[in-house]
């Protein structure tokens, strides 16, 4: 358990804005990394009930594994490069996904002022830095929008930076207190980013489409303390804007005859035809809040992050999504099949984890999350997450996880929960 610590400290580290020159050697190629298997079973899953199969659920697989490679070429400067593989990665059978996820060099003048450039997680609240490194984490199922796997529900990237390619970042030691700052700089976001699948950028896939781009950074303190234990906080933000260039369905409409006022059905298909009401807002500028605090003492910790993501909507957009509103008010219920985009902009997130460690090998913890999304219509009012675990390190390089969890959206026009519980483990090597 003692080198568990520090091993888990290490990968901890080449994560975050402080060096790692200081725990490898100089002039040696270190390749290390880490993998984390799951057995998932839910005993119903909503999002299957509308089909022809079984709603309960149970299904395992390597959940995530890392390549790292890190080098130090000299006091001053040192690179890392870290590969994902996500979901029982196969490409011949076109399974989960294998994904670059960091790639830098960094220059460290001094504890005051290091810098890295590249591609980087860049720094901002508690987990966004650490939140693909499972073996320092004790979840299976991580708080919401560090979730992947939520990723069909929760668009992640509208309530995190997602990567940048430089940041600037120091710490200054007063005895006990540590006062640290990170300033990052970074692409557009993934919905500016081309694909294969953009015709017109089919030639620069993985480009930055736009021409502005996301900056932020964060400022915060440590305090240790032998007798009081630890105690650590942070303010980050980040500004960036949200793409809505493109005119997108904010509500699915039934269609009805002008003249019978009853539902027109599509003689080919025999169902209800459908008609989208599109809406579009162009680029809408936003700012990323968040405040992280964590305590550990006696054995207990306690982490918490509250992200506030504002918008700030030109007259124009505004007026837009009010005369969409309006338009979904004064539609009949019965005419309004699904509707999509919501009545304002803002989003929030927030979770506290609650952890003890007890008979030196043993992790048990509580949290609770809540998230919600005003330009969603089906998540304005959130979704609620309830989970519980226990850990249990085998040795210095195996950590065996256990998690309940239950997930509910709020709006009871949306009756959605889901109840998964999980096995794991991670195993480093």
């Amino acid at each position: 358990m003692r080198q568990t610590l520090a091993i888990l400290a290490l990968y901890a580290l080449c994560a975050t804005t402080n060096s790692y020159a200081q725990v490898t050697g100089e002039d040696d190629l270190n390749i290390f990394g880490y993998w984390q298997g799951q057995f998932l079973y839910i005993p119903e899953d909503p999002r299957f009930d509308f089909r022809d199969v079984v709603a309960e659920r149970n299904y395992g697989k390597i959940q995530q594994l890392n390549l790292m490679f890190s080098e130090n070429f000299s006091e001053s400067f040192g690179a890392f490069i870290n590969v994902e593989f996500l979901d029982n990665y196969n490409s011949s059978e076109k399974w989960g996904a294998l994904s670059l996820e960091e790639a830098w060099i960094r220059y460290r003048h001094g504890d005051l002022l290091n810098v890295k450039a590249g591609q980087l997680i860049p720094a901002y609240g508690n987990l966004n830095e650490v939140k693909n490194r499972f073996p320092y984490l004790p979840y299976i199922i991580r708080p919401i929008v560090y979730e992947s796997s939520f990723y069909t529900i929760v668009s992640l990237p509208d309530y995190l930076p997602n990567k940048a390619f430089l940041e600037v970042y120091g710490a200054k030691r007063f005895g006990g207190l540590t006062l640290d700052y990170a300033a990052f700089v970074g692409n557009a976001g993934p919905s500016y980013t081309a694909s294969m699948s953009d015709l017109s950028w089919a030639s620069n896939p993985g480009h930055d489409t736009s021409n502005f781009n996301t900056v932020g950074g964060r400022v915060g303190f440590r305090y240790d303390d032998v007798k009081l234990g630890s105690v650590k906080a942070g303010f980050s933000m980040a500004v960036d804007k949200d793409n809505w260039e493109t005119a997108q369905p904010g509500a699915l409409t039934v269609v009805l005859d002008p003249n019978t006022g009853a539902p027109v059905v599509d003689p080919a298909t025999g169902q209800v035809m459908l008609a989208p009401v599109m809406v579009q807002f162009g680029n809408l500028h936003r700012q990323k809040m968040n405040v992280d605090f964590s305590y550990r003492a006696f054995g207990f910790d306690l982490t918490a992050e509250y992200i506030m993501v504002q918008y700030d909507p030109t007259d124009a957009q505004q007026a837009a999504l009010d005369a969409f509103d309006a338009q979904m008010t004064a539609t009949p219920a019965q005419a309004v099949a699904n509707r999509i985009v919501g009545k304002d902009f803002d989003k929030t997130f927030y979770y506290a984890t609650l952890g003890y460690r007890f008979l030196d090998d043993f992790y048990v913890y509580g949290s609770f999350n809540h998230m919600d999304d005003k330009m969603s219509h089906n998540l304005e009012e959130g979704i609620d997450l309830y989970t519980f675990g226990l850990n249990y390190t085998v040795n210095d390089n195996i950590v065996v996880k256990a998690q309940g969890a239950q997930a509910e959206n709020v709006k009871e026009s949306f009756d959605y929960t889901i109840t998964p519980y999980a096995l794991a483990v991670s195993v480093l090597f």
